[in-house]
């Protein structure tokens, strides 16, 4: 289950999917891993919760029984009303079409009671783009739950992505109509903070340094990122560092959403989480073996288990290591700009047909592993991840 939607209810955290079923092109259900939630106590157990009794009750109330279907990415609990407030994504009365799903946005405001015995709906405005679907909302504080700040995302084939927010109350009454914000973004969540008092009160996490006569506070140090030391002399220390280097740059790159296109899909949006990578030596004995086999296909899961890897071939024995590194890096992120990902991250039968991807962009990979071997018979290089 990808999480869309995340709310608290009394002392547990609540995290949902889409609320639907994946159907295959005969209308057959061959997946319901989206009707399941997590429900996570404030100490981190979690139990999963199986809501497709919710989800069906929700989406045949609003008038999209199946084969029909709500999506849902905006969902939260009102402890001051004790109801469940539904913002829909999509919504349709026939069966799932990529193409047509684009344009079925909806302007429906569900609302049930704890326990789903009864249901309320009311229209937010006038639906006139149907191509724009809420992604996120909150009530705004001081307003007993009363008004909504909600985020709005167009995604449609050809275009760049585009996000949108407006409020209205729980009527349905538009309070300010949709606002285009800036970039080409899908943005996914909104939070509303207070702006903090003024305060002359050093934290004491800081640090004073006097120097003549006069004070500053200085901001705490932050550790160094750990550099790879490992033993094995195969490899040098160097080249491992260029390797995780140069992961945690793309990365970054596109953690903040700024430059790093996604074919047909627009600049990649900003990232929710992005760990940065650390090195692992131990992980590292697995691509020294299958690079050393010089083998060009991938290794079964069971023969590296808790892993993924990339391969690429270099046909050329004249570069250097450096240059494999950066060739091998290059090519595997030059996938995202080749092959595109939707920014939803949902796959779909036409996405088989896409090209091969890499792992690289995986938001929450920790740990990347590297190992070259020149052959000169038959293949150039071969670096793995």
């Amino acid at each position: 289950m990808k999480t869309e939607w995340l709310t608290v209810k009394g002392s547990f955290l609540y995290a949902g999917g889409h609320g639907v079923e994946y159907r295959d092109k005969n209308g057959s259900v061959v997946n319901e891993d989206q009707m399941w939630i997590k429900v996570i106590s404030k100490t981190g157990e979690v139990r999963s919760v199986n809501w497709k009794d919710v989800y069906t009750k929700v989406r045949d109330f609003a008038g999209f029984p199946a084969p029909g279907y709500l999506t849902h990415e905006a969902v939260h609990w009102s402890e001051v009303h004790k109801k469940w407030f539904f913002l829909p994504r999509k919504a349709s009365t026939t069966m799932y079409d990529e193409k047509a799903d684009q344009t079925k946005g909806t302007n429906l405001l569900i609302t049930a009671d704890e326990n789903f015995k009864s249901f309320e709906i009311v229209k937010v405005g006038v639906n006139n783009h149907p191509e724009r679907g809420f992604s996120a909302f909150v009530f705004v504080p001081g307003t007993k739950d009363s008004i909504i700040v909600a985020l709005k995302s167009k995604e449609v084939d050809g275009e760049d992505p585009e996000s949108f927010v407006t409020v209205f109350d729980i009527r349905g009454n538009i309070i300010m109509a949709d606002q285009k914000l800036g970039g080409s973004y899908k943005f996914e969540g909104i939070f509303l903070t207070k702006r903090p008092e003024p305060t002359s009160t050093v934290s004491s996490s800081s640090s004073s340094v006097s120097t003549k006569g006069t004070t500053s506070t200085a901001a705490p140090t932050r550790r160094p990122w750990p550099k790879p030391n490992c033993g094995n002399p195969r490899l040098t220390n160097g080249l491992r560092n260029l390797f995780l280097h140069m992961h945690n740059r793309f990365r970054s790159n596109l953690a903040k959403g700024q430059t790093e296109r996604s074919n047909g899909w627009g600049i990649a949006p900003p990232a929710t989480l992005m760990y940065r990578m650390k090195y692992s030596c131990a992980a590292e004995s697995f691509a020294q073996q299958h690079a050393g086999s010089c083998v060009a296909r991938h290794l079964p899961q069971h023969a590296m288990p808790g892993y993924k890897e990339n391969i690429h071939i270099l046909r050329n024995v004249q570069t250097t290591r450096e240059g494999a590194i950066q060739n091998a890096l290059t090519s595997w992120w030059s996938e995202l700009a080749r092959f595109g990902m939707r920014s939803n991250m949902m796959f779909y039968n036409s996405e088989f047909q896409r090209g091969n991807r890499n792992v690289l962009s995986w938001s929450k990979c920790q740990l990347v592993l590297t190992h070259i071997q020149i052959v000169r018979v038959q293949y150039g290089e071969i670096a793995r991840k």
